[in-house]
Formats: C-alpha cells, structure tokens, sequence
C-alpha cells in the first residue's frame, strides 16, 4: 500500500532504496530488478501526480525544488524501463521552459546555471527526446553548445549527487551523446567544439569502463568503434589507438587485478606506443586537450622493468617539448616518478624537468641536485644541495656531494675538505667519505709543496731573460693563445733564443704548453708577476662565443612576481635577490650572541629579497617568501635562526606566504600592508629611524602631511560612509590638504550621489580639508 502526504514522501516514492539498505548485493538486485517494472513505476508516478497537484501549484522556492526532482525521478524511471515516449511527453512543457530558461541564463550570464544538479535533468531529456523521437530538438541541440564538455566529463563520471547512479544508464547516454555529435557536424558546428566533444565522448566511455563495475564491456566498445568512424577528421587516429591499448588494458585488469599496465605492453608494443603517445602530446598542446596524454602518463608511474622506462621517458621529453605551461601543469611529476627516473639514471631529464621549473627541489633536492651534477649543471647543483641543507637536509651524501663539487669542478680543495669533514662528522665509519678526505688532504699537502718549489724556482733557478719572457707572456696573456712567433716579436729575441728559454721554463713547470703551440704561466708565478708588474687596465673586453651557458637568477615563477612587485614599492633603492646572510651582517659581531650551530647556519643561508639604500649602500629591510614546506619541523627552527639573527642584526624582516597562483596585484597589497605594519610600529621608537628615513610613505598608504592623525582620519571615514563602504575603501594619503580615498568601482554611483555630504560631514571634523580625491580600482 503506497502512502505519502509531504513532498519529501512523494519524491521518495519515485527513488529507489540505496545499496547500503541492504545486506548484500544479491538482495539488491532482486530489489532493482523489482522496483524498476513499467507496472511498478505506472503506479508510483500516477500517485505522485494524483496527490502532489497541490505541492506543483505552489511557488515556494523549496518546493520548487521539489518539483523539480519529481519530473527528473519520473523521467528517470521510465527511462530505466525503456518507456522513452512516456518520459518525453512527462511534463513536456515544463521541460521545454526549463530548457529555455537555461540557455537565457547562459546568455545574460547570470551566473546561476548549476552545472552539478542542472546537467543530470539535460542528460535525460536528451536520452528520451532522441529515442522517442530520433533527433534532437533545436533548443536543447543549442544547449549542447552552450555545456563545457570537460565539466560534462567530471559532472557524470563523479557526480556530486550522494546517489551515483545520476542517469538510469551512463551507456544509453554514451550511444545519444555520439548521436549529438554527429547531428551538431551536420549543422556545421565550430569544428573547435566538435573536436572538445570528440574527447570529452572518448574520454567518458574510457572512464566509464576504468571506474564502473560493467560485465559486458562488448557495448561501450562498439560505440567506441562508431565514435572513431565519426570522429575521423576531427581527431588523429593515433588518439583512438592510443584510447583502445588503454581500454583493454583496463578491461583485461578487471578480470586479472594483479595485473599492471607495464605486465600488458610487451617490448614489441614500446615503439608503437610511445609514437601514439607522442602524437597525443603534441596535438593536445596545440588543441589545448591534456586528457589523451593525461591517461596515458597516470598509468606510467611505477616501473620496475628497466627495458620499460623508455616509455616514461618517452614521455617526459614530450612534456619537455610542451611550451604551453597550462597545459604542462596538469601532469604531475609525483616524488616516486622522480625516483624511477633517477633509479634508471635519466639525470639528463631530471636535470630538463628542474631547469624549466616543471618540478622544484624542496621535496628531491638529492635526486635533482646528483642529476645536475651529472648534466654538468655543477653550479646549480651545488645551489640545490645547499638549499638542501637549509631546508633541514643534514644527510652525510649531501655535504659529500658538495665536496665532490668544490673539489673536482671548482678546483677549491679547502672547502671541499670543509665539506667532507663535516659529512664525516655525521658518518664517522663511512669509507668512502674518509677516502675523500685522505685524498684532498694529500692533495693540498702536495699542492703547499708544488707551490713552494715553483715560487722558490721563481726566486732563485731563472736568469733575466727567463723573466723577461715571463713578463712578455703575462702582458700577452689577454690573447687566447699566445705563440711562439708572438713571443719572437713581443721580446725582441731570436726565434731559437726564444725556444730554449720556453723549454727551459716549461722543464721548470713556470709556464705549460696549452697546445697548438699555445702557452700560459702557472697561476702562482702569475700572482707574483702581478704582484711586480701591478699593471693598470683602464678597460677590458671579454670575447664570446655562441655558447648560452647563463642561467636565469631566479628559479620559480613566484620569485620574479615578488622581485616586480618589491622595485615597485621601493623604486629608489636596490633589490637584491638570493642575498647570503654573511653579506648582509658583522659576522665577528654577531657571532658571540648565537650558538656555533646557528653561526654555520649563518654561513649558508641566504634571504630571498634585500632592499638596499642607494645612499648608505646598506640594508635597510629583507622579505622572505615562505610555503608550505616552512610547516616542517626543522625548517620551522631554522627560519626561527633566521629571525633571531635579523633581530639582532638590526634588519627588519617581513615573511610573506604565498603560491604561485596569487595574483601580482594581490601580493602587492600583502607587502604594502605588511611594511605599512612595520613602519607605524617603528614610528613609535623614535630611536630606530633609520628605516623611517628611508622609505616613501605613500608607497605604503600612510599620511605624508603630519596635520592630521591617520587614525583619526580613518576612524571619522569609517564612521560617515558607513560599514558597507568603509570595507571596500581605503584612506591613502593626506597631500596638502587634500585627502586621497582608494575606493571599489563598484560603489561609483554611490559615491557620486553622496560625495557633497561626504565631504561636508569631513570638513566639520577636518576644517583644513580642501578636497577629495577618490581613486577607484
């Protein structure tokens, strides 16, 4: 016996229970398999209309809904039982004013078309209209190039409804969406949308059989294989070739769950799938549809067959090719795929992948910073493991690795030593580390002695015409290559003078023959021959060749924002970017009030902006750009090193938090009202101005006419424009007498209407005021 006397219970009356009603799934089924009979859902639609009159008369917002939900329920219902006469001609008008109501709030842009609850209704009423009737009506046709089909994707595969089972059949929706596309092609739609629909069908008839549990895959692969027929000419064959390697795949791990993407290729299928793979990349980027390569590089992740890490690379040059940023941001370059890449030493495309920011280092800084070193990128490598260890990394490999740097690449055996003690503090039984140190040590034993013997060879084993050669060869020595024939000509000497005197110099190791006849002077001679000579060099040029092995000096996109916004704020003073602490602070000073640990923190650490004076050439104020990994732990007591050093340096230091999808214009105003903080606090201590001299108040919101209190001026603001206006304002400056407003567009008319009482409500508490300037943004 069916009873329901509120809304709530008529709708009810139309749904079917949910899965977690009952005890299992065979218990369910035989409860659809019941509930879903033309008999049954006759009955319950005939009751609803019968009793809910009074509720579909009514205007309430809440009930509207309510009718709303019961026309879709109905629908639903006899659509579920293949009854698509009854379901178009249930509520036809209200369907057709609803749909119409659609495409008059899509074109006045009103905001309201809700994409989650309206896009189901649509959906059905495509699926009966085209079954009942075989076409498609024009104004609903039109509201299938008015959906996004990319939303359209994401809204039925994952509906936000908390029942999934949005459509009575996502199949029956699949086989009508193709049917819409065909009909838009043959009324000439923009091949544009054709082709975002193409993928969009693809897409959901893959994710259908990646996500729901189907036993017969047969169907969804025949209307994939009439999609391909349709679609030929708006997309390449290679997506489609691309999309069936990955729905059998997933149709055979369905049957198999143990079986992963890399069991499924074959090494004979690795070049056929990276060439499709490929293709998808570069069609995508120019098309602007990520999707294809998207599915493809999920599946990629984890590889432990080294004969398949091809396919991974494959597609990490492909990614490297894409210039289009936006697009590249929708593939993640997760920490495991960083590990496989490194385990399989592709650092030529970690090194490409960190170069053109397309993953950073906070979270693998020793995979990216190795990869570097292997690329020969040394001096961004060592940049790299030194953020590192200020990150909180004090692993033995990364002090190692900086050693190897300093001693193979840079030539500098001391502060490789430094570095290689340090690691062997943290591993002491480490051998490798301990090999290191005896070998750098004895190195700069032997180099001590070589030196000494050269500077005592130097003073005591050459006569004046091997100095005489030497001067002639140092005052040469901005040439590339000096000759034989230039040292005849330079010296005045006999060419066979000239040639005992250069082998006796080279037998003595003062000078070394470069080759093709070139020679240069031992960097120790050449220190004391300058020492001698101290030559004056009004100007030098240095040549170049067609090598680019510069860098930009920032790495993130977020660091040029913030160096913009900040030469802005401070437009007469230097900005100095990634500036060491032991730069900015009295090292000698300072040491003696902080520990050693935070003393070698000092050392290494650097701070992301210095503002300079152009007058002292001292700081006056730094910024520091924090994120999310400033959370952990260790980070967090190194940046609290970092404050207590500024403190006692007498360097004010403002942190911004902030990503690289803020707006310039946003983190601007952050800065502003951080540093405008700081500078009212400051003006308190009369004491400390230094910083107060220095700055341009205006840059900053703050009163430059000292007649008027800013707090007074704000405070009477606020009270006669009110809360409403007062929050969408701003009191800038005083200039003369003139009072300077920065104030939304938005409330224009407002304004305007009211600026005359405004002022005169000012000018009682202000007399002096002349005017008011309002600057609107």
């Amino acid at each position: 016996m069916i009873e329901a006397n509120t809304p709530e219970e008529l709708l009810q009356l139309l749904q079917a229970q949910k899965r977690e009603d009952f005890e299992n799934n065979a218990e369910y089924e035989a409860y659809i398999d019941s509930f879903y009979t033309l008999e049954n859902i006759l009955t319950r639609v005939n009751y609803v209309l019968q009793n809910g009159k009074e509720a579909f008369e009514n205007n309430s917002n809440q009930e509207l809904r309510f009718n709303f939900l019961m026309v879709y329920y109905m629908k639903f219902g006899f659509i579920k039982v293949k009854e698509y006469k009854r379901a178009y001609e249930t509520f036809g008008v209200f369907v057709e004013k609803e749909i119409n109501w659609y495409l008059e709030d899509e074109r006045s842009s009103k905001g309201n078309f809700d994409y989650t609850s309206n896009l189901f209704f649509i959906a059905l009423q495509l699926i009966c209209e085209y079954k009942h009737t075989g076409t498609v009506s024009d104004p609903l046709l039109k509201m299938w190039t008015v959906i996004s089909p990319e939303e359209l994707v994401n809204i039925l595969i994952f509906p936000s409804y908390s029942n999934p089972d949005c459509l009575p059949s996502n199949l029956e929706f699949i086989e009508t969406y193709i049917e819409v596309i065909r009909i838009m092609m043959e009324k000439k739609i923009k091949k544009s949308l054709l082709v975002r629909h193409s993928v969009s069908c693809v897409k959901l008839i893959y994710d259908e059989i990646q996500y729901s549990i189907i036993n017969d895959h047969s169907s969804y692969l025949e209307q994939f294989n009439k999609l391909e027929v349709l679609a030929e000419g708006l997309l390449p064959k290679e997506i489609f070739e691309l999309y069936r390697f990955l729905i059998d795949f997933q149709i055979e791990s369905t049957n198999d769950p143990e079986l992963t993407f890399y069991d499924k290729v074959s090494n004979d299928e690795i070049e056929f799938l990276n060439r499709v793979s490929k293709k998808a990349f570069i069609w995508g980027e120019k098309n602007k549809k990520f999707t294809p390569a998207k599915d493809y590089f999920d599946l990629l992740e984890h590889v432990d067959d080294s004969e398949k890490i091809d396919l991974i690379a494959n597609c990490i040059e492909c990614l490297l090719f894409i210039k289009d940023t936006s697009f590249r941001s929708n593939f993640e370059i997760t920490n495991s795929l960083v590990e496989v890449l490194f385990d399989h030493k592709k650092y030529d495309l970690l090194s490409e992948l960190y170069l053109k920011g397309i993953v950073d280092s906070e979270r693998k800084w020793f995979e990216i910073a190795f990869s570097l070193k292997e690329h020969q990128h040394t001096d961004i490598a060592k940049k790299v493991y030194l953020e590192g260890i200020e990150m909180g990394d004090n692993s033995s490999v990364i002090y190692n690795n900086i050693g190897v740097i300093l001693e193979e690449d840079e030539k500098n055996y001391m502060g490789a030593l430094e570095y290689y003690r340090h690691a062997n503090k943290l591993e002491p039984d480490d051998e490798l580390i301990q090999k290191n140190i005896n070998r750098v040590e004895k190195q700069l034993k032997q180099e001590k002695q070589r030196l000494g013997i050269l500077k005592d060879t130097y003073f005591k084993k050459i006569n004046k015409y091997h100095r005489n050669l030497l001067f002639t060869i140092y005052k040469l020595q901005p040439n590339e290559h000096i000759t034989i024939d230039e040292l005849i000509q330079a010296s005045k000497q006999s060419e066979t003078f000239v040639r005992n005197n250069i082998n006796k110099l080279i037998e003595l190791k003062l000078i070394k023959e470069n080759g093709n006849g070139a020679y240069s002077i031992e960097t120790v001679i050449e220190e004391l021959i300058a020492d001698y000579v101290d030559p004056k060099l009004e100007r030098q040029i240095i040549k170049v060749d067609n090598s680019t092995l510069y860098r930009p000096i920032f790495y993130h996109e977020s660091e040029i924002t913030m160096y913009k916004v900040l030469i802005e704020l401070f437009p007469q003073h230097f900005v100095f970017p990634n500036i060491s602490l032991k730069t900015i602070f009295e090292v000698d000073k300072i040491r003696e009030f902080i520990t050693n640990e935070q003393l070698n923190y000092l050392f290494m650490a650097h701070v992301d902006f210095a503002v300079i004076s152009t007058s002292m050439y001292t700081p006056i104020i730094a910024f520091e750009k924090d994120s999310v990994y400033h959370d952990n732990m260790t980070v967090r007591s190194r940046d609290e090193w970092k404050n207590l050093i500024f403190q006692l340096g007498g360097i004010p230091l403002i942190r911004i938090r902030f990503n690289n999808s803020i707006p310039a214009e946003t983190l601007k105003h952050q800065i502003r009202d951080a540093t405008k903080e700081l500078i009212l606090e400051l003006k308190q201590d009369e004491t400390n101005n230094r910083f107060i001299n220095e700055v341009d108040f205006k840059k900053f919101g703050l009163l430059t006419n000292t007649k008027y209190d800013f707090k007074k001026v704000e405070l009477t603001w606020n009270k006669v424009v009110g809360k409403g206006i007062a929050q969408k304002s701003k009191v800038d400056d005083f200039v003369d007498d003139d009072l300077l407003i920065s104030i939304s567009e938005e409330l224009y008319s407002i304004v305007e209407m009211s600026k005359d009482r405004i002022f005169e409500e000012l000018k009682k508490e202000f007399p002096q005021l002349d005017r008011i300037i309002y600057e609107y943004y």
